[in-house]
């Protein structure tokens, strides 16, 4: 629903001061305290409207509505008296003009129903405040467009519940000081209880950057991140403790926000960098209060990108993937409804195997975790120390020539995958390690997207997500063929069902019975050698992600880089900002091999190397 037109006949103006009280309102117009006409304000200069509704005499509300009585329709406020309403004129509510379509449609300025806006609350004094602006400032305005106003909920109340807004218009605030915008939540309050399996991933942000060439507009990209929250809008959460167990919710006092940075070229980081301090090593153990998600758009000199972090308890990268698909559709389709699926969370306790694990005693319980690739482990000092620690050897950017790995796939007697050959030379290249005796075994798994093998749709939210995993004699490795490493991580893809992925999530539905906390089991490859993981987010169809005619031309994790490779884990990419395309990831490689690694990619020209830029690995700051 938009809101209302409040001004018709754009004029320019001057604000002497911070704020200019505002005694009436009339269509087209808006008139100060002198009487002298204020026919416009410049949306880009990001003014904010604040609306106090204070409790008055009779008399002065009398005078109030005759005011405004002759515009009720085009304000789409309906002013009235009563003594029900007097309960509720002691609160102070605000309406945010800002410079965006999400709140603005030249073609086409809607108004409120009338029956939308009964029992709501009278406002009676109304001021314009400039945001960042010095009281002593004097600023030339035009307006060359409509005005719209985006009113908060608190402003409309159900006077027969006095829990439930009549309207549902998201709120956000521009700091234009900062270039940050605040989205707030549509509903008073949402919450979930999250399922161990969602707690254990909740410990985790998976980072990333999707690069655009052209421009985007700005006030586009906001109507339409706030028609993307409308239905993802569990993303306004917060994570609380609740006792053992972790709760994610919001409410509407202004505390929980999707928070959108806008950065320039000059920017230090492509990332959101102005977070939570906790969430920029992708790992923490300190949960109170973290948001589920903080994004930016960056412009660049050749077109912009879109930074995320996003929390991993409702969100694997097939949904992150989801989101952005939702985005731009939103973008590109302003004007018509809504033709992609809404998203769903997953009931996980839904997801049954027909043969549930059982477990005698919590020795059994963990076995079975160790056979999934999770260790116990309550001291984390260690792994702390992992992950913040300089990698002892070189992490390299890996660079796969997608033409040369088609050749090779042609060659294959049996049907491989690109992805079968690249998860080959990986293993080729973790084996490259001297240290590596051929006897000894190597535990390899890549996550798998469960979603088709369940038959669950792109709009299913959540981690429903499983390791494919190989056991592999060292000497067995460095013996095959890349194209027999292929075979085989085809055939162990093959064998991988919807069974196993029930019964490794019933196995986190028994953390309660054991009274055991999911952030104590860790994945294996983090703690330990000889266990490797990669995961593919170049898979997913991310043509399909078009603002207006534009895709993404290149996905990079700058943040993760370093800290990934450390724990043994690849996440591979995509760039196809060049002449051709490229998929990328990171691997940590000690000195002992570095020349060795570098040799193999340029004798059987299936990839280049370079060393990772250390200073597009983190956020330059947080905010503690």
């Amino acid at each position: 629903m938009m809101p209302c037109t409040i001004i018709q006949n754009p004029q320019s103006f001057k604000l002497s001061s911070k704020w200019e009280e505002v005694t009436s309102l009339q269509k087209g117009s808006i008139v100060d305290s002198n009487g002298k006409p204020i026919n416009a304000v410049y949306a880009g200069s990001r003014y904010t409207v604040i609306c106090e509704a204070q409790h008055t005499k009779l008399v002065h509300l009398t005078r109030l509505v005759k005011g405004v009585i002759a515009i009720i329709f085009t304000l789409g406020i309906a002013y009235f008296y009563s003594e029900k309403v007097k309960s509720l004129l002691t609160k102070k509510h605000k309406i945010y003009i800002c410079h965006s379509s999400a709140i603005l449609n030249d073609s086409n300025p809607e108004t409120f129903n009338n029956d939308k806006l009964q029992n709501t609350s009278l406002i009676n004094k109304v001021s314009i405040q400039k945001l960042g602006t010095p009281h002593n400032s004097v600023e030339d305005l035009t307006m060359s467009s409509p005005i719209s106003f985006a009113v908060t909920k608190s402003l409309f109340i159900d006077q027969q519940s006095q829990t439930k807004s009549v309207a549902k218009i998201s709120r956000y605030e521009w700091n234009a000081e900062h270039d940050v915008i605040k989205f707030f939540p549509f509903e008073q309050n949402w919450s979930k209880r999250l399922h161990p399996l969602e707690y254990f991933c909740c410990t985790v942000y998976t980072r990333g950057v999707l690069h655009f060439k052209e421009t985007i507009d700005l006030n586009r990209f906001i109507e339409a991140l706030q028609t993307t929250l409308k239905n993802f809008d569990f993303l306004f959460c917060r994570l609380h403790k609740d006792g053992e167990h972790i709760n994610v919710s919001y409410s509407d006092n202004n505390d929980d926000f999707v928070q959108l940075e806008i950065g320039e070229d000059s920017s230090t980081s492509i990332l959101p960098e102005k977070v939570d301090s906790r969430i920029l090593t992708g790992i923490t153990d300190d949960l109170e209060g973290l948001p589920m998600c903080a994004l930016k758009l960056q412009k660049l000199k050749d077109g912009f990108s879109l930074g995320y972090h996003f929390n991993h308890a409702l969100l694997d990268q097939s949904s992150v993937f989801y989101f952005f698909k939702y985005l731009a559709n939103c973008y590109s389709n302003r004007n018509q409804a809504e033709t992609l699926k809404k998203p769903e969370i997953i009931n996980l306790d839904s997801l049954l195997p027909r043969k549930p694990p059982s477990f005698r005693d919590l020795n059994e319980f963990r076995i079975f975790g160790e056979s999934e690739g999770f260790q116990y482990l309550v001291d984390k000092s260690e792994l702390i120390k992992k992950v913040t620690t300089p990698f002892p050897g070189t992490v390299l950017n890996i660079h796969f020539k997608l033409s040369a790995i088609s050749k090779l796939k042609a060659e294959s007697a049996t049907f491989v995958t690109e992805n079968d050959l690249i998860n080959a030379l990986l293993l080729k290249v973790y084996m490259m390690d001297p240290k590596f005796l051929p006897e000894e075994e190597q535990h390899f798994s890549f996550a798998c997207n469960m979603r088709k093998r369940c038959g669950l749709d792109e709009n299913i939210m959540g981690n429903v997500v499983y390791s494919c995993k190989m056991d592999l004699k060292t000497e067995f490795i460095r013996n095959s063929s890349l194209l027999e490493l292929a075979q085989f991580n085809r055939k162990a893809l093959n064998e991988l069902t919807p069974e196993a992925f029930k019964r490794y999530v019933t196995w986190y539905g028994s953390f309660p019975q054991f009274s055991q906390i999911p952030k104590d089991y860790i994945p294996t490859n983090f703690i330990k050698s000889h266990h490797w993981v990669s995961t593919n987010w170049s898979s997913f169809q991310y043509q399909e992600i078009l603002f207006d005619s534009q895709n993404a031309v290149k996905l990079t994790t700058p943040s993760a880089a370093a800290l990934v490779a450390a724990l043994g884990m690849s996440v591979i990419c995509f760039d196809k900002s060049g002449d051709n395309k490229t998929l990328n990831t990171t691997v940590g490689v000690p000195t002992t091999c570095l020349s060795t690694v570098r040799e193999y990619g340029i004798s059987s020209g299936l990839f280049e190397t370079s060393k990772i830029d250390e200073t597009t690995c983190l956020p330059a700051r947080g905010i503690e």
